[in-house]
């Protein structure tokens, strides 16, 4: 029963957030654990931090993040040889348009 009545209440919450401008000060609290890599355990360099961050603080970002893009998409404003972070751009389109490039300047001269 709980998943009919939760959705529209952190709807309405991450819609306000929006309207707002403002990432809760709550959300952006996490817990930053030491994990060992290798070598002295003693050693302070040998641990890496990891940080673990509530869940509502993550579905708040995918939103951000969401939204953001479709925009930035919508209005033709992210570069199109953007190839990082970028869905169905990958490192390997970015490789092939390079040779592509590299090639068509070698033809032309």
């Amino acid at each position: 029963h709980c998943a009919s009545f939760i959705p529209p209440i952190l709807a309405h919450f991450y819609n306000s957030f929006m309207d707002a401008g403002i990432f809760p000060t709550i959300l952006k609290v996490g817990n930053i654990t030491p994990i060992y890599k290798k070598g002295d355990s003693q050693l302070f360099d040998n641990y890496r931090p990891v940080s673990t961050i509530p869940i509502f603080s993550k579905i708040f970002e995918k939103l951000i993040y969401q939204r953001l893009y479709s925009y930035l998409i919508s209005k033709k404003i992210l570069y199109d040889k953007q190839f990082g972070f970028r869905k169905s751009h990958s490192t390997s389109h970015a490789v092939n348009y390079s040779v592509n490039h590299i090639i068509e300047n070698i033809d032309s001269k």
